[in-house]
């Protein structure tokens, strides 16, 4: 079985890092296609036109809905050949959306992929291998139907993040991650299913204690999957 572990970006390319079970070795899957971006208003102003020019940004039109109002709103999405760019652009524009999104997460929101859950490898394809008991999936169900009638978006979301915290922890050589190798287990599995529920590469479930860290990340990834746009903090 392949899990996905962690990743990391080199200007334009983004880079994720897997571990093999039944090899014991890591892989690396790159994609140089995939570029950072953000948002602006439709159709954006003649400054903000002048800034993305600069960055030799290239411009395209979307819809997305908007959080606060459920409406569809059209924007202008801007992408870039390096995410160093994403830092000048939040300094230069105002008005802007998801210019602070990590690199890395932003490519791992958009493939619908999650960190620390088993793959299926095929070629350069991940498709995610997630089992249940029937048995323990019907307890599940049977304890949480009520708020299915009630919520079912939140009810599909519990549903995901059991299906993923039931899955086996695998037995990884940490300090390969740049992790100290003598975590007890506990932690270990505690540091899997935050990666897992949080979607953050596992070094940063096993490290990072800030627990904004955490809600940013299920928050961004949900909104992603919405096709909501992600509010600026100051909306918020």
């Amino acid at each position: 079985m392949i899990y996905l572990l962690d990743g990391f970006t080199d200007k334009n390319s983004v880079t994720l890092l897997l571990y093999d079970t039944d090899s014991e070795e890591f892989i690396k899957i790159q994609d140089e296609e995939y570029r950072p971006y953000f948002f602006v208003k439709h159709p954006p102003s003649c400054r903000e036109k002048e800034v993305i020019q600069r960055l030799n940004g290239e411009t395209s039109i979307v819809e997305k809905k908007d959080l606060f109002s459920d409406e569809r709103k059209r924007l202008t999405k801007v992408e870039l050949e390096d995410p160093s760019l994403l830092t000048v652009a939040s300094r230069q524009l105002k008005e802007r959306w998801e210019v602070h999104i990590p690199y890395l997460l932003s490519y791992v929101y958009d493939h619908n992929l999650v960190f620390g859950i088993p793959y299926g490898l095929n070629g350069e394809t991940l498709k995610p291998q997630c089992k249940i008991n029937p048995k323990i999936n019907r307890i599940f169900l049977e304890k949480f139907v009520e708020i299915k009638e009630k919520d079912l978006k939140k009810f599909q979301m519990l549903e995901e993040w059991f299906l993923f915290c039931s899955q086996q922890i695998p037995k990884i050589p940490l300090d390969k991650l740049g992790i100290q190798a003598n975590l007890e287990y506990e932690k270990i599995y505690l540091g899997f299913l935050l990666s897992r529920v949080a979607n953050l590469p596992l070094p940063v479930a096993l490290t990072n204690r800030h627990v904004s860290t955490w809600i940013k990340s299920i928050l961004h990834f949900y909104l992603r999957r919405e096709n909501i746009l992600i509010p600026r903090a100051s909306e918020l």
